[in-house]
């Protein structure tokens, strides 16, 4: 059994999120996740984010948890799956954002990568990871695509 862990979640936010603020965001959580060994992808449509965290220590997670629950930008937070897993989804994310409106304002952000074109890339993968599966259930919820 692998020691590696993984929690997907999804959330609606209580603020309107303004570019500036996402971009912080994500700098904010690259360098807190490098020193926690935590790797994932954060991906924000319309009001909703949906986030896969993976570390190989499950307090960490869990703590990192707690802090969602309790920061008032995020309400109605559901987690979708909890477990063991067997390899990363993201191995090499720190932490990705992906965003459904206007990129060019994220486009030489690192970590940045376009919702729509990650959502094709992730389409023609020949591996299964459960985080694949609920991140194009999230998408095509959320964009009717």
């Amino acid at each position: 059994m692998s020691n590696l862990h993984s929690i997907i979640y999804t959330s609606k936010s209580t603020i309107n999120w303004t570019d500036s603020e996402l971009k912080g965001l994500l700098n904010k959580a690259h360098h807190k996740n490098q020193q926690r060994g935590i790797t994932g992808i954060l991906i924000y449509i319309n009001d909703r984010f949906i986030q896969v965290i993976e570390a190989e220590n499950p307090l960490v997670l869990h703590q990192l948890m707690e802090t969602i629950q309790m920061d008032e930008r995020h309400e109605e937070i559901f987690t979708l799956f909890q477990s063991p897993i067997l390899e990363r989804a993201f191995p090499s994310w720190t932490m990705g954002l992906l965003k459904c409106a206007d990129a060019r304002e994220f486009e030489e952000l690192s970590g940045y990568a376009d919702v729509d074109l990650f959502m094709q890339d992730i389409r023609t993968w020949n591996r299964w990871n459960p985080a694949f599966e609920f991140l194009k259930l999230f998408y095509q919820k959320n964009t009717g695509l």
